[in-house]
C-alpha cells in the first residue's frame, strides 16, 4: 500500500501541470452526495468495465448488487480471458452446479481431480451485434466491444452485459500519515484531475468494550474497504470540504476523515472509490505570536528559512543512539515532525520558502506535492555526497513569480574545483581558484570531502521586477571558518552572474556561522582581506580533528586560532548584502548550544519591513530543556521576515 501511494503521487504530479486541479464539485450537501452515488451505482448494474493499465486489463462485472474481479494480461486473447470470467461468474448466474469435481485413480493409484466441464460460455459484440473473433488480444477486442453476453450450456438462458471500457475509474484512493488539524491533507488517486473530491468527517468507530472478544479477522482476509455509498449512509457524517487538498479544522478532532472521489472524464462518471484516514488528533500550539502589529502590505515579500532536521541526523549511526536523547520519541518520528512543519509553511504563508536538511524523498513525495497544491511550486537539489540524501530545497508562489532560471552549485565534493572555480564560467572566481589549486591545496581537498550545494533561482513578478534567491547549508565543522568563506564567495558569484546589477537579492541558509564571524562579516561587508585572521588557521586545519566527542550535539561554533596570519586570497563580491534580522539572538536551541546560525539576508535596494519574534526561550526549554520538542519539530527555529523590495 506505501507503494502504491507513492505511485500515485508521482502520477498525480506528472498530470498536475497540463490539466487543472480538481474541478468544483458539483455537490453542496451529503443528501445529494449520497444520491449522485445511487445514480451513478444504477447506471453500472448489469455492466462489465475493462480498464488497460500497466500491460494488465482489469475487468469487473456487476450483477445484482455483486461485483466480481478479474485480472488479465492484455496481450492475452479475448477467448481465454472471457473463459477466466466466465468460470468466475457460473455460480453467481446459474446457480450451484449438480455434482462436483469428479475423482479418479492415476496409474500409481493417487486420487485426480477432474474439473467438471464448463457450464457457460461468455462472448463479446461489437455495436452492430457481431461477434468478435475470440482469438483477438484483449487489447483490440475489448476497444471494438459494446456488449458481453453470457449464455448457459445446460439450457437457453443467457445474460447480457453492457461493456464499459476505459471509463474514468478511482480503482486506489489513498490519504498517507498521521492526520492534525491545521494540517493540509493530500489525496492521491489515479483517478483523472476533473475528478471530483468529498472529505467528510465522521465519528471514529467505536473501540470494542473487550479488546479480548474482539472479532478476530480471518487469516489472509482482507476485508473490503468501506464503498462510498456506506461512506455517505454513515450516521453522523457531515459533508467538510472538496477537492484534492482538506485542512482539518478543530472541530474534526476526535473524529475521523473519509475521502470519496467520484471519477470524471467530461460528462463520463465511474463508480465512486474512498478511503478513510486515523482519528484527527490536535498538535500543540507552536507558541510563536504571528508578526504582531501592523499587517503585513500587499507589495511585500515574505521570506522562510528553516532548516527542518533531516531525518537520518536524529540517530547516531554508529550505535543507534537518538542524537536528541531529551526528546521524546514519538515527536521525532517523521509522520509527526513532517505534519508539524507543514503546519509551519501554513501558517507563516511565506512568498519564498527556502529549506535546508531536506530529504530527497521527503521533498518529492510530501512537501512538493502538498505545498504544489497549496499554490507553490519549488525545486530540490541535493547533496553531492552519496553519504546523505538530503539537500535543499527552495519553494516560491507561483501566483506571484514566474520561474526564469535555475543554477545548480556545487560548494563541496570532487567536481567542486572544474564545477564551480572555472573562471570561464563563474567570473570573479580567479582568486580563490588559484588559492586552493596552487597555493593551499590541503583546503581544496577538505571542500572535495564536503557535499555542500547551492541552489540559486531568478524569479520575475508582474512587475518585470527581478528576484534572485539562493539558499544553501555550509559546512558545519567548527574550525571551519575559511571553508565557509571559500563557499559562500562560490555562491555569490553565481548569483553575480545570474543577477547583475539591476536585480534585487536574497540569500537564505543555515550558514553554520555566528553574527561577528568571518563569513559573516565577508557577507555583509562584501570583502574579506588576504591577512583576515580566518585564513590563518587554514594551513594546519585538520578535517579529522574535533573539539568535542562523537556523537555529541555540538553546533558550529566559530573559533579564532592563535596564530601569525597567514596570506589567503583577498575576496570580493558586489552584492550589497545585510541582514535582515540581526537583533535575533538564536536559531538553534539545544541543551548543548544556543546560537544564531540561519539567516535571510537582502541585497541594499531590498529593505526589511518586519522580523517574527522568536518564542520565549521558557517556551523552547520546557521539554527536555531544548528543541525538537511537540512544539517544534526541528533543533532549528524558522527565521520569517517581511521585505520591501524596490
Amino acid at each position: 500500500l506505501k507503494l502504491q501511494f507513492l505511485y500515485l503521487i508521482d502520477q498525480a504530479r506528472m498530470l498536475r501541470r497540463a490539466l487543472p486541479v480538481m474541478a468544483t464539485v458539483q455537490t453542496t450537501t451529503i443528501e445529494a452526495a449520497a444520491a449522485r452515488v445511487r445514480a451513478i451505482d444504477a447506471r453500472h448494474q448489469q455492466t462489465l468495465t475493462a480498464v488497460a493499465a500497466g500491460g494488465n486489463l482489469a475487468m469487473c462485472l456487476r450483477h445484482n448488487g455483486v461485483k466480481t474481479n478479474v485480472q488479465r494480461a492484455v496481450e492475452e486473447s479475448v477467448g481465454e480471458s472471457l473463459g477466466r470470467v466466465a468460470k468466475k461468474m457460473e455460480r453467481a448466474l446459474m446457480g450451484d452446479p449438480v455434482g462436483g469435481a469428479k475423482k479418479r485413480l492415476d496409474e500409481h493409484g493417487n486420487i485426480i481431480k477432474t474439473a467438471p466441464p464448463a457450464r457457460m460460455e461468455m462472448l463479446l459484440y461489437d455495436p452492430a451485434d457481431e461477434a468478435i473473433d475470440s482469438a483477438l488480444p484483449n487489447t483490440a477486442a475489448w476497444a471494438t466491444a459494446a456488449t458481453l453476453r453470457a449464455v448457459s450450456k445446460e439450457d437457453e438462458r443467457a445474460w447480457d452485459f453492457k461493456v464499459i471500457y476505459n471509463p474514468p475509474h478511482a480503482s486506489a484512493v489513498a490519504v498517507d500519515g498521521l492526520i492534525f488539524a491545521g494540517v493540509p491533507v493530500m489525496l492521491a488517486t489515479d483517478a483523472p484531475e476533473e475528478s471530483d473530491a468529498m472529505w467528510l468527517a465522521m465519528p471514529a468507530p467505536a473501540e470494542p468494550e473487550d479488546p479480548g472478544k474482539a472479532k478476530k479477522k480471518k487469516k489472509g482476509v482482507v476485508p473490503e474497504p468501506p464503498t462510498a455509498a456506506a461512506l455517505l449512509n454513515t450516521p453522523g457524517a457531515r459533508l467538510v470540504g472538496t477537492g484534492r487538498v482538506f485542512t482539518p479544522s478543530a472541530d474534526e478532532i476526535g473524529q475521523v476523515l473519509a475521502v470519496v472521489v467520484i471519477p470524471r472524464r467530461g460528462e463520463a462518471e465511474g463508480m465512486p472509490g474512498a478511503a478513510v484516514t486515523p482519528v484527527v488528533a490536535a498538535l500543540p500550539e507552536d507558541g510563536f505570536e504571528r508578526f504582531p502589529g501592523a499587517k503585513r502590505e500587499a507589495d511585500h515579500l515574505r521570506v522562510l528559512t528553516y532548516n527542518i532536521l533531516y531525518d537520518g541526523a536524529t540517530t547516531i549511526y554508529s550505535t543507534g543512539k537518538s542524537m536528541y536523547p531529551y526528546a521524546k520519541p514519538e515527536v521525532l518520528e517523521i509522520g509527526y515532525r513532517r505534519a508539524a512543519l507543514l503546519r509551519e509553511v501554513v501558517n507563516f504563508a511565506p512568498d519564498v520558502f527556502a529549506v535546508q536538511e531536506m530529504q530527497s524523498s521527503l521533498h518529492e513525495k510530501y512537501f512538493a506535492p502538498h505545498l504544489e497544491l497549496l499554490g507553490y511550486d519549488g525545486v530540490h537539489l541535493a547533496k553531492s555526497s552519496d553519504q546523505v540524501r538530503e539537500g535543499v530545497s527552495l519553494f516560491w508562489r507561483r501566483d506571484r513569480f514566474d520561474l526564469a532560471s535555475r543554477h545548480d552549485v556545487l560548494l563541496g565534493g570532487e567536481r567542486v574545483v572544474e564545477a564551480s572555480l572555472d573562471p570561464a564560467c563563474v567570473p570573479g572566481v580567479e582568486p580563490l581558484r588559484d588559492y586552493l589549486v596552487d597555493e593551499l591545496p590541503q583546503v581544496r581537498e577538505v571542500l572535495e570531502k564536503t557535499g555542500t550545494v547551492g541552489v540559486v533561482i531568478e524569479l520575475k513578478d508582474a512587475a518585470g521586477r527581478r528576484v534572485v534567491v539562493a539558499n544553501t547549508h555550509l559546512w558545519f565543522h567548527p574550525k571551519g571558518s575559511h571553508v565557509r568563506v571559500a563557499q559562500l564567495h562560490m555562491l555569490f558569484k553565481v548569483c553575480e552572474k545570474v543577477g547583475g546589477a539591476d536585480a534585487q537579492y536574497i540569500i537564505c541558509g543555515d550558514m553554520n556561522f555566528l553574527p561577528g564571524s568571518a563569513p559573516h562579516e565577508y557577507a555583509t561587508t562584501g570583502a574579506i582581506a588576504a591577512t583576515h585572521p580566518a585564513w590563518a588557521a587554514a594551513p594546519a586545519f585538520d578535517f579529522h580533528r574535533w573539539d568535542f566527542e562523537a556523537g555529541e550535539v555540538v553546533a558550529a561554533q566559530e573559533t579564532t586560532e592563535e596564530a601569525a596570519p597567514a596570506p589567503g586570497p583577498a575576496l570580493t563580491h558586489s552584492l550589497r548584502l545585510a541582514d535582515s534580522a540581526p537583533h535575533v539572538t538564536h536559531s538553534n536551541f539545544t541543551p548543548g548550544f544556543t546560537g544564531r546560525l540561519d539567516y535571510v539576508f537582502h541585497s541594499a535596494n531590498v529593505s526589511t519591513a518586519r522580523v517574527q519574534p522568536l518564542p520565549p526561550d521558557a517556551l523552547l526549554a520546557a521539554e527536555g530543556g531544548g528543541i525538537p520538542s511537540s512544539r517544534f519539530p526541528s533543533d532549528h527555529l524558522p527565521i520569517c521576515v517581511d521585505l520591501a523590495l524596490a
